[in-house]
């Protein structure tokens, strides 16, 4: 659940949940954008039959799997960060935990 901010004493604390919401995001977005790069270039490979076909396809099917995920992932932070900037509405506590370790490079 969220909730709304409201009057000036809170402006500060809107705008440093704003810049970290955002780096979440671009984080985020970084993470699909390497995603997205693993899974063409194991689909390339498969379609130009560098690798075996049954080890080329696991690899493009986990890689399409782990571009899903991070998508997935992107579009929840955005979703976020966009209700935050748009709706003035904060994270709920559910929320503000998330990407913490991937930001940091962990899965």
């Amino acid at each position: 659940m969220t909730t709304a901010l409201s009057g000036t004493s809170q402006d500060q604390s809107r705008a440093k949940l704003e810049r970290l919401w955002l780096r979440k995001a671009q984080a985020a977005l970084a993470r699909y954008r390497l995603a997205e790069k693993e899974h063409y270039r194991t689909a390339e490979e498969l379609a130009l039959k560098l690798v075996a076909p049954s080890d080329g396809a696991f690899a493009a099917a986990s890689a399409r799997k782990v571009e899903a995920i991070a998508l997935a992932e992107y579009e929840h932070v955005i979703r976020i960060y966009t209700d935050l900037v748009v709706n003035g509405k904060i994270p709920s506590p559910d929320d503000q935990g998330i990407s913490e370790s991937k930001m940091a490079g962990g899965r």
